[in-house]
């Protein structure tokens, strides 16, 4: 497992389905195939189906763990859907733990409640009646509180990158209604500063690539 060299696997998962839904739908015919086998490949690595990978039951996985990859969970099944891969069972097993995730929805920040709201309705989820809903409830403080870059910390701008990714759904939406045109506008005198702070300053490569995806969504 992953995790136990502190490695969130269900995210790498996430990750590596990511990239090849993006390749597949450039690909030809015969990309196609090459990546839809590398899947299925995937897929079928020790750990990555049956119940070593449906771990998220309260019996069988702490807080912690459970927090770190719930929303890798979800979205393992939507590009699972998206490379054409049967998933009534997958969907089965995210709705037997949907309780668990509607309880530590309440600790979840704006922008990671948003995008498990948008998971939800994709799997036709009832949401928690007991959290609110809008938009003024998903913008962060990052965002609307027009910090500083001084103010910027590695967390503070992790939060601020995610919540431009749930906006452009990691960028496959080319237009997005979340975000409002004054937040756009502070986005795109922060971004370039907060990469020379973090990249330039502090080569800090995996918090400035997302910096750099965040501007090219913009």
């Amino acid at each position: 497992s992953l995790l136990q060299h502190r490695i969130k696997g269900k995210k790498k998962l996430a990750e590596a389905l990511g990239g090849y839904v993006l390749f597949r739908r450039h690909a030809d015919e015969t990309e196609r195939r090459i990546i839809d086998e590398r899947v299925r490949e995937l897929m079928a690595m020790p750990g990555n189906r049956g119940s070593l990978y449906h771990d998220l039951g309260k019996d069988r996985t702490d807080d912690t763990t459970f927090k770190q990859n719930s929303m890798s969970y979800l979205r393992v099944l939507w590009l699972l859907q998206q490379l054409g891969h049967e998933t009534s069972d997958y969907l089965g097993e995210v709705r037997s733990v949907k309780p668990r995730l509607d309880a530590h929805l309440q600790k979840r920040g704006p922008w990671q409640r948003a995008m498990f709201r948008e998971y939800y309705q994709r799997f036709g989820l009832e949401w928690p009646s007991e959290l609110p809903v809008g938009a003024d409830n998903d913008i962060g403080p990052e965002v609307r509180g027009q910090l500083s870059v001084s103010a910027y910390e590695r967390d503070r701008a992790y939060a601020l990158t995610h919540e431009v990714f749930v906006a452009f759904d990691y960028g496959d939406a080319p237009t997005q209604s979340r975000l409002s045109a004054e937040d756009l506008c502070y986005l795109s005198r922060i971004l370039g500063p907060l990469v020379h702070r973090f990249l330039v300053e502090r080569n800090d490569v995996d918090l400035g690539a997302e910096l750099l995806l965040c501007m090219s969504y913009l």
